[in-house]
């Protein structure tokens, strides 16, 4: 998890899209409140926090779950 536990917002969203392209799923974002963006994989969504903020551990396997996805996935 070393080389995902610190990452921003924006790392998180190429490595989210890489995920879903290997997996043959959609992805898709929206704007969110605030700095948020609302984060499609699929029929799954979850939003990430601030773009150029670090995305704290439990925050970014929380968003993993939402998405159906794993920490593997975004190696």
């Amino acid at each position: 998890m070393s080389d995902i536990a610190h990452m921003n917002g924006d790392e998180l969203l190429r490595r989210l899209r890489q995920a879903a392209n290997r997996k043959g799923q959609t992805f898709q974002t929206k704007p969110g409140k605030g700095d948020h963006v609302k984060v499609y994989i699929g029929s799954r969504m979850a939003p990430i926090p601030g773009r150029k903020e670090e995305i704290k551990t439990g925050t970014l396997l929380s968003i993993l779950r939402m998405l159906g996805l794993t920490k593997q996935d975004l190696e």
